[in-house]
């Protein structure tokens, strides 16, 4: 392994029971990756891993993950002082406005809210939350990554309310992705004003189920859009679908950077064609 680093809150040392536990590995050896990977993953760590290639080409974009890293990584390991040398001449971008648009269409994904997807849109607005005030921190210099530090910037910035809806979604995040869940978890009629009012939405969190997969432009938010339309469907997979051949990266969001690059436009519209099929057999 090139590099290993922990980070988030374990590292920072303000975890709690809500907090994952995140390694970084970054590595070119393919034939070693899995193992080492499992390894991590056995002892309840979110491992996140990316080619040296690929980190360096993050850094040279500016991405605050790698700010992330800088300030608060803890260095597992590091052959001849590549991250360390990466870290020293990284610098942040001047200013973040793009890419918090870019990801703003990621509140899209949420249009499909009912009782089988609350958790999901939860899930997806929490995450909205903690980037967008990250990157809005930064634009004026200031890089914060903690729980605390986001909710208290959100309400010094914007009000209260933003605040207490991110502290609100947090655990509500950690059940979605536990998978320990029911499909109907109820949700506080307070949440569901305060989440319009963060959407800015005038009318209720009531939309089209069904609506069909849109194509949008971050390869992220094109996963999250088809996790979407399958917490809101539910409907029974076959094994010999496209659906199910992504299976194993629809509704795990910890794992889809391995994914991210991988979704096509036509990938799309053959989901959503075999969504309508599994809805409407007689299509």
């Amino acid at each position: 392994m090139l590099a290993i680093y922990q980070f988030g809150s374990i590292a920072r040392g303000d975890n709690d029971t809500l907090s994952d536990k995140d390694i970084l590995i970054i590595t070119d050896n393919l034939d070693a990756l899995p193992n080492i990977r499992k390894s991590y993953q056995d002892s309840g760590y979110t491992v996140s891993y990316y080619s040296p290639r690929s980190f360096k080409k993050m850094a040279s974009l500016g991405s605050l993950f790698v700010q992330h890293i800088k300030n608060e990584g803890l260095c597992i390991t590091d052959q001849e002082g590549w991250m360390k040398d990466l870290l020293s001449s990284y610098k942040p971008k001047e200013d973040y406005t793009i890419e918090i648009l870019n990801f703003s269409e990621i509140l899209e994904t949420t249009r499909r809210f009912n009782s089988k997807s609350s958790l999901f849109c939860c899930d997806v607005l929490y995450i909205y939350l903690r980037n967008f005030a990250i990157m809005r921190a930064a634009n004026s210099k200031k890089y914060i990554f903690s729980n605390k530090d986001i909710s208290n910037y959100l309400s010094i910035t914007f009000g209260k309310i933003y605040g207490d809806l991110y502290t609100t979604l947090r655990p509500l995040k950690a059940t979605y992705r536990s998978g320990k869940y029911t499909n109907n978890v109820p949700l506080s009629h307070e949440l569901i004003q305060n989440l319009n009012t963060v959407l800015g939405r005038r009318t209720p969190l009531t939309f089209e189920e069904s609506a069909p997969i849109k194509y949008f432009n971050l390869p992220y938010v094109r996963l999250r859009e088809i996790e979407s339309r399958w917490r809101a469907s539910q409907a029974n997979v076959p094994k010999n679908t496209l659906i199910y051949e992504w299976h194993h990266a629809i509704g795990n969001p910890n794992a889809y950077n391995r994914f991210v690059k991988q979704i096509s436009r036509n990938d799309l519209l053959n989901l959503e064609y075999e969504f309508q099929k599994l809805e409407k057999p007689h299509l």
